[in-house]
């Protein structure tokens, strides 16, 4: 058994949907399952905003039947994820009854999950490794007290890891001394990524049409106002692809019925969907918010799906450190419509003149962080030999 402790939000449940983190986790449970066929989800996302009880359940995730257990809720969220907390004995009986697992996967410095991980330290005794995604402090939260709440629980639990997996050098720097080993992870790489830069280059369609893709939270901290705006500045002969939810939603939903294909909207869509939009795309675009004003405390992870893509991949400046050989083909530009309307209208010519090291960058992020590659880096941490169904 293998037990993962992370908050899941898909689009099917609505209230607090988070698409990519979803996502991440999505691929996370399909690797694991090449390991174990039996995995547990302690899910920790707090999702309903109504009165519910502790429940265990058989789900279904990424084709993957698995067991799901599913702390209290509350009609207030964050009161309801404060009284969490004290539900972390509850699951870990409830455990005792499912089984022993080989590791535990904990996925970021949240309270619930370091608690979790502090208390499994001497009940469990298991390997346990550390997916941290966000500095605690990288957004600013105003008065809100959970950064500093998950910051002191970190701190406590991080010394307990047999392994960190980190999206950059800062937060590696921050797990220094703490663990035993560290490895950076900007982002997973699916199988299909790979196969669409293989098979599905960009720029061979028969029509002049050039396919623009942007896949992410619609927001401002995912730069989704200013393709917004991209959409409709762009000339005849462009057309901006877009997938994701979230409060510009409607505004994207409304431009596309003026646009008229110019922009093509689809909403939320599952991961076969998403990877068919992705392969008839030229360029992918990433427009996030300064990362540098965020404390250098975020990646976006959508980066590295974009490269291994082998699409050329115009973005707002990233944290490079580490990832000089798999980022050398992004085309980085300000954070303006302007900026990012000036390389989209010299896309072709750039992707033509850099294709050689586009792809290269393709197959590096690919056989760093794909699949294959996170699998023999978790055996490593936990000591698996092959299988171990």
């Amino acid at each position: 058994m293998i037990l993962i402790v992370a908050p899941y939000s898909p689009p099917t449940r609505l209230t607090n949907a988070n698409l990519g983190a979803s996502r991440k986790l999505e691929t996370i449970i399909s690797i694991f399952s090449k390991l174990d066929n039996n995995l547990v989800l302690v899910n920790s996302a707090h999702n309903e905003t109504k009165a519910a009880t502790f429940t265990t359940q058989r789900i279904t995730i990424a084709g993957i039947e698995l067991t799901e257990i599913t702390p209290p809720t509350y009609s207030n969220r964050a009161l309801g994820k404060l009284k969490n907390l004290f539900c972390v004995d509850q699951v870990l009986n409830e455990l005792k009854i499912i089984g022993q697992p080989k590791f535990i996967w904990l996925y970021n410095g949240y309270a619930f999950e370091m608690l979790f991980a502090l208390k499994a330290k001497s009940t469990l005794k298991v390997p346990m490794i550390f997916e941290f995604e966000d500095w605690h402090f990288s957004r600013c939260r105003g008065l809100n007290p959970k950064p500093t709440i998950d910051y002191c629980f970190w701190r406590l639990a991080a010394g307990s890891m047999a392994g960190t997996f980190v999206v950059n050098n800062l937060l590696a720097n921050k797990m220094q001394g703490l663990t035993k080993r560290i490895e950076l992870l900007p982002g997973i790489v699916p199988q299909v990524l790979a196969d669409i830069a293989s098979h599905s280059p960009p720029f061979k369609t028969a029509t002049p049409t050039i396919n623009i893709g942007f896949f992410s939270g619609l927001n401002a901290e995912k730069g989704a106002d200013i393709v917004l705006q991209l959409a409709h500045q762009l000339p005849e002969g462009y057309v901006l692809h877009v997938t994701g939810a979230g409060a510009l939603g409607q505004d994207f939903e409304q431009a596309a019925a003026a646009l008229k294909g110019k922009l093509c909207y689809y909403g939320r869509v599952d991961d076969t969907t998403l990877y068919q939009i992705i392969a008839k795309c030229d360029v992918m675009l990433n427009p996030h918010t300064s990362i540098e004003h965020m404390n250098n405390g975020v990646f976006p992870f959508k980066v590295i799906e974009a490269v291994a893509s082998g699409r050329l991949l115009i973005s707002t400046p990233v944290m490079t450190e580490g990832l000089l050989d798999v980022l050398a083909g992004v085309q980085f530009v300000n954070h303006s419509v302007e900026d990012f309307l000036g390389a989209i209208l010299v896309c072709q010519k750039q992707f033509i003149t850099h294709s050689k090291l586009i792809t290269e960058c393709a197959v590096i992020a690919n056989r760093k962080f794909g699949e294959d590659a996170l699998l023999e880096k978790i055996k490593t941490m936990v000591k698996i030999e092959g299988d171990i169904h």
